[in-house]
């Protein structure tokens, strides 16, 4: 079972997640008469990075609708997305017509009953250990060292999930085991961007985007910890690397760190955070 905070964050991802998880058969085809396409995709564009240019402007809309739930002008609209009202107009047509946008008698635009079933869809698929464990493993893999990820519970921290190094000698930590807060590079990182708590070492954190312990929670170890973000920014959990004292040097930091640091990036960004 997921802790209830962590759940709560996970329902806010963007809805561009959702959509880019979902085959828009029926979103590309309403909107091809835009672009003169066929109805279905060539395979060479479907293949290409950028991919379909009307449905990223279509998607540009609606995740502009992100931050507004009490509905936008198109005037608003066109400020958000940078398109030309024109453009968004025959894009609403399209959405309003799949049922993805719904337009009110004061001539705001809402999102549309569409979304909740697709929205349902993407909740009851989503398993976390699905994007948090490949990247758990990829760190371990270019380390050598436990990697672990740390979500906050109430007034402490729980491991969700953990992955152990082919090595004699590492760090062992049990998936569900509870620590402190105030003790070892994750609690801190927490508490630095989640509780946003001032002064030293908390600002550091904030400032440098990772924080580093020794001894600290585990007389033995020494900790690497990264945050991992959510939609606007919030604070989903901890990636975490643990190292044993004997193992750990500067050198060891410059070389593992950017890993760290990348995983977490990479993470943040496959559960809707920023890039």
């Amino acid at each position: 079972m997921l802790p209830q905070a962590l759940i709560r964050c996970l329902y806010k991802i963007e809805l561009i997640s959702i959509f880019i998880r979902i085959k828009f058969y029926y979103l590309v085809n309403s909107l091809a008469i835009e672009k003169n396409m066929p109805t279905k995709l060539p395979q060479s564009a479907a293949e290409r990075p950028e991919g379909v240019a009307a449905v990223n402007r279509a998607l540009a809309v609606l995740r502009a609708f992100n931050s507004a739930p009490e509905g936008m002008t198109l005037k608003l609209l066109a400020s958000a997305t940078g398109l030309y009202e024109s453009t968004i107009l025959r894009l609403l047509d399209s959405l309003m017509l799949a049922g993805y946008v719904k337009r009110l008698a004061d001539g705001r635009y809402v999102v549309g009953p569409s979304v909740v079933p697709l929205a349902e869809m993407y909740r009851q698929s989503f398993k976390l250990s699905d994007y948090v464990l490949p990247r758990l493993r990829e760190l371990t893999a270019q380390t050598h060292e436990c990697s672990g990820l740390y979500v906050r519970e109430g007034d402490r921290r729980i491991c969700l999930h953990h992955v152990q190094p082919q090595r004699t000698v590492r760090t062992h930590v049990r998936e569900g085991e509870l620590f402190p807060l105030d003790r070892g590079a994750a609690g801190r990182v927490i508490l630095a961007f989640d509780e946003r708590l001032p002064g030293e070492p908390y600002d550091a954190i904030r400032k440098q985007g990772y924080w580093i312990t020794m001894q600290e929670r585990d007389p033995e170890s020494a900790a690497i910890a990264c945050p991992v973000f959510g939609q606007q920014g919030s604070l989903l959990g901890v990636i975490s690397l643990v190292i044993p004292l004997y193992r750990y040097s500067d050198d060891v930091v410059r070389r593992v760190l950017p890993a760290v640091q990348s995983q977490a990036r990479l993470l943040s960004m496959d559960l809707g955070g920023p890039d």
